[in-house]
């Protein structure tokens, strides 16, 4: 049983024998506790290491009460560490929060005069390259066209070309039927000369009649001025564009 605390402030000899004398069997831990922190508070924590120096043991039925035997320390210490830990966490929880709500509800700063002028500029120069592709859309659209009709008058002018070709052949054919004929005449002319040299009477020669077939020749497109006016006006630009 633990002695009464009126005998332990009077009593200190007897109270220091008895935390001193070995461990009893029938006394507990409990009352090992209390006469430690009467007579030596700051062993407290370090009451395993007193018990070990004593050569005390707690028997293995024992209720264990502020002393951990597996780990030869006070129970009491348990759990100090986490709950600091915890608090430590708490706070820079805390503070992470206060400057985070800082910096989302920090009004908008005004933009300065540099800033202004840089945003003028680069406006002006989308504005710019937004005209330029503009240009260049409608330079490409023309070119487009141009090259169009160039293709379509392209394909005109060859079925033009055949057509005056296949009417060129048919004239050759005709002048060569009438130089045959020439030829046949001249033939028949020489043999009249050479019959009127002499006394028979002269011969009955019959002149073919040359006809040349009429040939149109058809148009093969050539460009028209306002054809030649829209090329050079195309090219024009695209020099301006490109100096």
């Amino acid at each position: 049983m633990a002695s009464d605390p009126t005998e332990r402030k009077t009593d200190w000899t007897d109270e220091t024998q008895r935390l001193d004398r070995p461990l009893d069997q029938e006394e507990t831990a409990r009352e090992v506790h209390d006469r430690t922190v009467m007579l030596e508070p700051e062993a407290v924590h370090d009451y395993g290491q007193t018990a070990r120096a004593d050569d005390r043991t707690l028997p293995e039925d024992e209720p264990t009460y502020g002393y951990d035997p597996e780990h030869e320390r006070y129970q009491g210490q348990r759990g100090r560490w986490g709950t600091g830990v915890l608090i430590i966490l708490a706070l820079i929880a805390l503070i992470a929060g206060i400057l985070v709500g800082g910096l989302l509800t920090r009004p908008a700063q005004a933009p300065t005069g540099d800033e202004v002028v840089s945003r003028a500029t680069l406006e002006e120069q989308q504005a710019q390259t937004a005209e330029r592709d503009a240009q260049i859309a409608e330079l490409q659209g023309r070119l487009d066209q141009i090259q169009q009709d160039r293709d379509t008058a392209g394909s005109g002018q060859e079925a033009a070309l055949e057509e005056r070709r296949a009417a060129l052949d048919e004239r050759q054919v005709a002048l060569d039927e009438r130089q045959e004929a020439l030829d046949t005449r001249e033939q028949a002319l020489n043999e009249r000369e050479q019959a009127a040299d002499s006394d028979d009477p002269l011969p009955d020669v019959e002149l073919p009649d040359v006809e040349l077939p009429d040939v149109d020749l058809p148009d093969i497109g050539l460009p028209t001025e306002e054809t030649r006016n829209l090329l050079e006006r195309a090219v024009d630009q695209i020099r301006e564009f490109f100096d």
